[in-house]
């Protein structure tokens, strides 16, 4: 809860042109049976426990040097995360958008 409360401090006090985090779920899970297998988003196994699931983009443009940002298309600049937390435990997969989207 800690480090959601974090992102979400952080992403306040970035620019409100686009960037900065969106949080598209943020939601509890139940994978004690192995279920859920591999995540489609991130092809990652997903931990055979519970605990909470967020998933996240971090757009960060502005962090990109200007004659890069200039010539890459916009959806190349936005990271995408996967975390799953069951304290003491957590699993973040950080991808690329352009290898999440291009699937």
């Amino acid at each position: 809860i800690a480090q959601l409360f974090m992102v979400v401090d952080a992403s306040e006090k970035l620019p409100g042109d686009g960037e900065g985090v969106e949080i598209l779920k943020n939601e509890p899970y139940d994978n004690t049976d192995g279920h859920m297998k591999v995540s489609p988003i991130s092809q990652w196994e997903v931990p055979r426990n519970k605990g909470q699931y967020t998933l996240k983009h971090y757009y960060c443009k502005s962090n990109i040097p200007g004659v890069v940002s200039a010539i890459c298309p916009e959806d190349s600049m936005v990271l995408v995360e996967e975390a799953w937390n069951s304290y003491p435990h957590c699993v973040t997969v950080i991808t690329h958008a352009t290898a999440v989207w291009g699937r």
